[in-house]
């Protein structure tokens, strides 16, 4: 097989066929007590404006006085639904694998003040409402959701690996390229943090379809990069287009993370720990690609042939996301 229909191949393997940034859905289930117990109300959107097939459950020391009534408004899907208490009950969501959904938790006492957001997924679909969190507790669910992030979204590993070949370019010369990889990765997470913490705190907001496209040419560009000739500005300053593209793969998730609705006394928090999970995970990632590229530094023309199918995998997500621009 030629290098071009290998590329290809593999460009075909690494585009998903939804063109999605990530694979799970966002919903948002608010808890508020009065003082005549308290109120459940879920509200989740499905794959292509469907109402997704979940069920809510609430049970324990403080079960729905009745089944949770179900409505459509806007196309979401609405349960509702009130218990005599608050504290004891447990929440359990039926249908999140196959909704491929994940459900955040706010929980509003009688006072005013919130409890940390928790979350429900196909993992955990359950929760037990207990007295508040200790501030420890915000901050590591939040460093998961951060490596989750990461994880999830194949995009941002595949952006991740080609500025990890642009900093390794052997065209460039750099005394310390372990110091200007870890900046360059630290560049990214610095915008990525700009634009998710203006959505959250500051009520920023973008049409996820071009924000998607984007994302898309993102890769490409650094692809397109990677097959020059000659090296550019990116090569001589990756750090800096690193933070540039990050301010557009913040916007990526903005949206999601914003639909949390967290607290502005927790939101900070969360913020700040989210990152620090996505930041050691794109290093643990980024070491993992060090190896694999140590492995196979005898052969120069497979880093081309790596260049060329992220490239063709990235245009064959610009051309899905774009096709969401005119439906």
């Amino acid at each position: 097989m030629s290098r071009a229909g290998l590329a290809l191949a593999l460009a075909v393997g690494l585009a998903p066929a939804p063109a999605r940034a990530h694979s799970l859905l966002f919903g948002v289930l608010s808890v508020v007590e009065d003082e005549g117990g308290a109120r459940f109300v879920l509200r989740a959107g499905g794959a292509e404006g469907e109402p997704p097939p979940i069920g809510l459950r609430v049970t324990g020391a403080c079960a729905l006085d009745a089944p949770p009534r179900r409505e459509l408004a806007g196309g979401l899907l609405v349960l509702s639904g009130r218990a005599p208490c608050l504290d004891g009950a447990r929440v359990e969501l039926d249908g999140l694998g196959a909704a491929d959904l994940r459900v955040a938790v706010r929980v509003i006492r009688r006072d005013g003040s919130e409890d940390p957001v928790a979350f429900l997924d196909p993992v955990e679909p359950a929760l037990t409402i207990a007295p508040r969190a200790a501030p420890s507790a915000v901050s590591g669910r939040f460093v998961a959701l951060g490596a989750e992030h990461l994880a999830l979204g194949l995009d941002h590993l595949l952006f991740l690996l080609a500025l990890t070949l642009v900093v390794l370019d052997p065209r460039v010369a750099r005394p310390r390229p372990a110091r200007a990889l870890a900046l360059t990765v630290t560049g990214f997470t610095l915008g990525h943090a700009i634009t998710l913490s203006l959505a959250v705190l500051g009520g920023l907001t973008l049409p996820s379809a071009p924000v998607e496209v984007c994302i898309a040419l993102s890769i490409a560009f650094l692809a397109a990069e990677l097959v020059r000739e000659r090296p550019t500005l990116t090569f001589r300053a990756p750090w800096l287009v690193a933070a540039a593209f990050g301010l557009v793969h913040g916007l990526g998730f903005a949206g999601a993370l914003a639909e949390l609705g967290l607290p502005p006394r927790e939101a900070p928090l969360a913020l700040v720990a989210f990152h620090v999970g996505l930041e050691l995970a794109q290093l643990a990632f980024v070491g993992l690609a060090l190896g694999a590229l140590w492995l196979a530094r005898r052969h120069a023309g497979r880093r081309r042939l790596l260049a060329w199918s992220l490239g063709a995998a990235a245009a064959v997500w610009v051309g899905l996301r774009a096709a969401d621009l005119v439906t």
